[in-house]
């Protein structure tokens, strides 16, 4: 890929890297762990829906409150750091602000395989996100896009198809539903989190 990639793309690939990693863990907000800690609790109370739709429902709202406010961070300070033309990396942001919303939403899904103990199902997730992930980017790089764009439409699409794949379950069993969401658990969460 180093023939694909200028230099400058090779910079803004470790800046937006690095900006995901502190994004994902803003975006997290303890809820993940939270929701591996209460799952048997809940489950032998016979409140799983109501854990799995606040650990959700509430990841989704706390990813999109810190994208936006990254957002617009980005739109008043990209014209005055000497990126020259930033309509592409407004392109690209807006791609990772996808990934973000859509990884966080996986992790939690993850973290619910791991309260189950489906670690045969929690694997191959895993590896089909892994190698989806270096797959679908390949692909845009290689073929389509040719640039950094087109690595990180890939990730997005590998982000939302196993989330799809990992969150289908739940949702076919109805045990995610925002009416099912409980304010108070949220607030146990957040504590146990932080």
């Amino acid at each position: 890929t180093t023939r694909y990639f200028t230099v400058s793309e090779y910079g803004v690939l470790s800046l937006i890297s690095s900006t995901i990693i502190l994004l994902m863990a803003l975006c997290k907000f303890g809820l993940q762990h939270a929701s591996v800690r209460y799952y048997e609790q809940l489950k032998s109370e016979g409140k799983l829906k109501e854990l799995y739709s606040t650990a959700f429902f509430s990841t989704i709202a706390v990813s999109l409150c810190f994208i936006i406010i990254f957002m617009v961070a980005m739109i008043w300070i990209l014209p005055h750091i000497g990126f020259g033309d930033v309509s592409h990396i407004r392109l690209i942001i807006l791609v990772v602000c996808g990934i973000v919303l859509f990884q966080s939403a996986l992790n939690i899904g993850f973290n619910f395989l791991r309260s189950e103990q489906r670690t045969k199902f929690y694997n191959i997730s895993r590896v089909v996100f892994s190698g989806s992930s270096v797959g679908f980017s390949l692909i845009f790089i290689f073929f389509i896009l040719r640039n950094l764009l087109g690595y990180y439409i890939g990730v997005l699409i590998a982000n939302i198809m196993t989330m799809v794949w990992v969150l289908y379950v739940k949702f076919k069993e109805n045990l995610i539903n925002i009416k099912a969401v409980s304010i108070s658990l949220l607030k146990e969460m957040v504590r146990y989190g932080f």
